[in-house]
């Protein structure tokens, strides 16, 4: 799933769930959405413009969201913003591999919950409609929460 639907729903189960509750929750969410149908990347490379636009344009999507939230600041922003954080942030384990393409370094090998993250992953090229329609969902019910 994009950073931006992992952002989106983080921040839905911030406004919908008390602190104890919602910050585990978020956490775990990622894992269920990247277990859904979503797009795939795997039919270009990740040194490539495509790649890039595309992360970009996460990148700055998600970023939008947590700003509305700072903007708007809704009964529970704080906590809505801390709950995308970790629902967000199990993809920053791909950083440093991402940085050694980029460079063009040799990979390192995967840890145990690197290898068991990439099997949960159901990525499809038709997958950007499960995405859209995701987050599309998420920011009708964010709207209501700010």
């Amino acid at each position: 799933m994009t950073g931006a639907n992992h952002v989106a729903t983080g921040a839905l189960i911030g406004a919908s769930f008390s602190a104890p509750v919602a910050l585990p929750l978020a956490l775990v969410s990622h894992f269920v959405l990247d277990s859904l149908p979503h797009h795939s990347q795997a039919h270009y490379s990740k040194r490539s413009r495509q790649f890039t636009y595309i992360f970009a344009a996460d990148v700055l999507l998600a970023t939008a969201v947590a700003v509305l939230i700072a903007v708007h600041r809704p009964a529970h922003w704080g906590l809505m913003l801390v709950a995308a954080f970790l629902a967000v942030c199990p993809d920053a384990m791909w950083l440093p591999a991402y940085i050694r393409t980029i460079r063009q370094r040799e990979h390192l090998p995967h840890n145990r919950l690197m290898v068991w993250h990439k099997k949960i992953q159901r990525e499809y090229e038709w997958g950007y409609v499960t995405e859209a329609v995701w987050i599309i969902l998420m920011s009708i019910f964010l709207r209501h929460s700010l």
